[in-house]
């Protein structure tokens, strides 16, 4: 328990001096959004220490997308699949805290190497994302990792203040024959059946899909209720979306 709250406090940083607290007007909703998109913005902006000399990896990325050379953040992945070690068995739940060596995203291709099988009929749910990811994943769909239907949602507000990530990542997941639908949605949600089997894997998490340094959990459930409950009412938004 000890190693747990050394680990707490040290993501927390030293306790502030106590102060007081003028007094404010509530913020309109409006400006909630805003605050919220900016201090989004200002954490993916920050650059981790091996993007310190300054190469414009993003673009790169961009530009090879044609010769499909996008690349799985394989040290995320890794750091994933020693922290789940395996998947739940059938009616069993694994629950785990993500501390910023992984991304939402990760968990994605971490199920499928623990499951050593492609992962069928994908159904996502997510506040937002990242063309990268819209990349790696549709990367798994051409080289055969995922197979099956793939249905997303995402929510109104990213669409509308991401626009041109947003029309891109709808044009590639719908050439795939999937689905990419968006309504007020903060859920975040992937469920999957691995290959052929009788295992339906759900993650349900606090982290989107896309690269995040807070503090984030997740618990894995391999249950077929579970994976149904989430596939229906993503299907239902993705047939009627707004």
């Amino acid at each position: 328990m000890s190693d747990i709250n050394d680990f707490l406090a040290s993501l927390n940083g030293p306790t502030p001096e106590p102060q007081g607290t003028p007094s404010k007007r509530p913020k309109s909703h409006q400006q909630k959004q805003a605050d919220e998109l900016a201090a989004v913005r200002e954490v993916e902006a920050m650059k981790p220490p091996g993007e310190a000399s300054g190469l414009d990896t993003g673009s790169m990325e961009c530009r090879t997308w044609e010769k499909k050379r996008i690349m799985l953040n394989e040290p995320g992945i890794a750091n994933a699949v020693a922290q789940i070690k395996r998947l739940p068995e059938p009616g069993e739940s694994y629950h785990s805290i993500m501390g910023g060596d992984f991304h939402g995203f990760d968990i994605i291709p971490s199920i499928q190497r623990l499951a050593e099988r492609p992962l069928a009929d994908m159904r996502i749910a997510t506040y937002s994302f990242s063309l990268k990811n819209i990349l790696q994943l549709c990367k798994m769909i051409d080289t055969g990792l995922i197979t099956g239907h793939v249905e997303m949602v995402v929510s109104l507000f990213f669409a509308k203040t991401d626009g041109n990530v947003f029309a891109k990542c709808k044009a590639e997941i719908e050439a795939r024959g999937g689905k990419l639908a968006i309504t007020r949605n903060h859920a975040k949600v992937i469920g999957c059946q691995l290959g052929d089997t009788a295992n339906f894997i759900v993650c349900e998490t606090s982290a989107n899909l896309r690269s995040c340094l807070s503090l984030e959990q997740f618990t894995l459930v391999n249950s077929r209720e579970l994976y149904d409950f989430h596939r229906g009412w993503i299907e239902q938004i993705a047939a009627n979306p707004e």
